[in-house]
């Protein structure tokens, strides 16, 4: 039984680097920013970036939401999509709902049950790709 404890006493959890508390020093003793500097210079000007770093995925550039110049939905579609997703959510009760859409503003209005009806029907419409502006002129009936 004392040789395995002390087998575990000469396991190190961090192999170069010195923390308080462990159990044995290692050979050459090193800091945390030591190690930190060693391991972002040794990488610095490659092509590749340092082990268990994003700099890979944070380079990439990335065009998403980029149309074409001048380009933008038209009111009818933002409409569509307003009026979909009212139809299609569970928490909304859509049928007191008029929906009105004039250069991407959303005017939502009417009648609803309760405030959380109207906070969802206004989250709902605001998340639409090519809303502006949400006016909730919703009313608690």
């Amino acid at each position: 039984m004392n040789e395995h404890k002390d087998k575990d006493k000469k396991t190190k959890k961090y192999p170069g680097i010195y923390v308080p508390g462990s159990l044995e020093e290692p050979e050459e003793e090193k800091d945390w920013f030591t190690y930190l500097n060693q391991n972002f210079t040794d990488h610095a000007g490659k092509d590749t970036p340092y082990p268990g770093s994003n700099w890979e995925y944070a380079r990439e550039e990335r065009h998403y939401g980029k149309g074409p110049k001048g380009w933008k939905r038209s009111d009818d579609r933002i409409h569509e999509e307003v009026c979909e997703a009212l139809y299609h959510s569970d928490g909304v009760d859509a049928s007191h709902i008029e929906v009105n859409v004039e250069n991407g503003k959303v005017v939502l209005m009417g009648f609803v049950s309760s405030r959380q009806e109207k906070k969802e029907a206004e989250r709902l419409a605001e998340n639409l790709m090519g809303v502006w502006d949400v006016h909730n002129e919703l009313q608690i009936h």
